[in-house]
């Protein structure tokens, strides 16, 4: 019998690399400042999230970026503690300090930084491409990335919209409003980033055998819900008629992350497994 606690797994694990965890958390952080700092804020153009919304205001208040990012965290840390609860909202503290201070410490760059001569298109590319790093080492460091994640949990639980839809949602409604107020010229380049920036994010992991307990299906499905921004596919199949009641479920389970693509050839698997990240 299979006794392996998925939750005692990630414990132990997140314990044992807690000095990697810590080092991609403030690499991702970093990553974002330099970003928003270098190609975003400099030029006007807007990125994703809460340093988008942040660089939108800015057009209106004398306040500076990191104050307004600042701001923006507190208020949706401050939401997540009345909606998800007090474990929810701690582990948003360090983000939502932290990242302003980045942002703030980083500025003085644009003065030696000069990108004047580059094309624009290619500072929204690198951009979006470092943004998605960032938003990339921040997951894998399993620290909450803070900010709209909050708005995008509460669409989640309280609207049942996915993860997915959600976060597509909330960064149209900043390009639709960074279109009104800054050109149309601005919303297409902020398009362009947010593309390029969900590109480099953009994670499969893919599972391959019959639906049988030791072949891993349940802990694969498990991992789908706690990762609901990867793409999680499981190649394979066999009668339900002779599987136990947790594979079974297993495979009923309906996630927007989650797909049963059943049984497929050989080459297709090998394309498949070229693609994929893991």
């Amino acid at each position: 019998m299979n006794n392996f606690d998925i939750n005692l797994f990630f414990e132990k694990l997140y314990k044992k690399n807690f000095g990697k965890n810590l080092f991609l958390f403030v690499m991702g952080l970093l990553l974002g400042a330099l970003a928003v700092n270098l190609f975003f804020e400099k030029y006007n153009i807007v990125s994703s999230g809460s340093s988008g919304l942040a660089i939108l205001l800015a057009n209106y208040s004398s306040f500076d970026i990191s104050l307004l990012i600042f701001i923006i965290s507190l208020i949706c840390l401050i939401l997540g503690l009345i909606f998800f609860g007090y474990e929810y909202a701690a582990k948003m503290l360090a983000v939502t300090f932290i990242y302003p201070l980045f942002v703030a410490c980083t500025s003085f760059l644009t003065k030696y930084i000069d990108l004047e001569d580059t094309s624009l298109f290619l500072i929204v590319v690198f951009g979006g491409a470092m943004m998605g790093l960032s938003s990339g080492l921040i997951r894998k460091s399993n620290y909450s990335p803070g900010g709209f994640c909050v708005l995008i949990d509460l669409m989640h639980k309280y609207l049942n919209i996915s993860i997915g839809t959600s976060t597509l949602i909330i960064n149209l409604i900043i390009i639709i409003f960074s279109g009104n107020i800054m050109g149309l010229e601005n919303a297409i380049y902020a398009s362009i980033s947010l593309i390029v920036s969900a590109y480099i994010i953009d994670k499969v992991i893919i599972g391959i055998g019959l639906y049988i307990r030791r072949k891993g299906i349940v802990d694969f499905v498990e991992l789908a819900k706690r990762l609901p921004k990867y793409k999680f596919i499981w190649f394979g199949y066999s009668p339900l008629s002779v599987a136990t009641k947790d594979v079974i479920d297993s495979v009923h389970t309906k996630l927007d992350n989650l797909i049963f693509a059943g049984y497929v050839e050989k080459e297709a698997i090998k394309e498949a497994l070229i693609g994929c990240d893991l």
